[in-house]
């Protein structure tokens, strides 16, 4: 099986990007908790199987799960998150479309 070299803390942000617990996630995505955390914190690599499974239940493109850099996941509880430039989402938005 070949494993798909993505971050676990990229696996993470999509997580709580969508808004989902990890027993939500875990369900939906068909496998244990457990298992959940070990591929966000880097314990394991999915396969590709269990790689196109992410992107399609958290409906990111497969590309977007490659990312190294991620919204800060301590702000996203607050409703607010950050990049690593310290733009807010909107500020973020805003930029973009200029």
């Amino acid at each position: 099986m070949t494993e798909i070299p993505v971050e676990g803390n990229v696996l993470r942000w999509a997580r709580l990007y969508r808004g989902l617990t990890e027993k939500d996630a875990a369900k939906r995505l068909g496998i244990s908790v457990t298992e959940l955390s070990a591929y966000e914190n880097n314990e394991r690599k999915p396969t590709l199987g269990m790689f196109e499974t992410f992107a399609a239940q958290y409906q990111l493109p497969q590309a977007t799960l490659f990312r190294l850099y991620t919204a800060s996941v301590t702000t996203l509880s607050e409703g607010i998150s950050h990049d690593r430039w310290g733009r807010t989402d909107a500020q973020f938005r805003v930029q973009r479309s200029t």
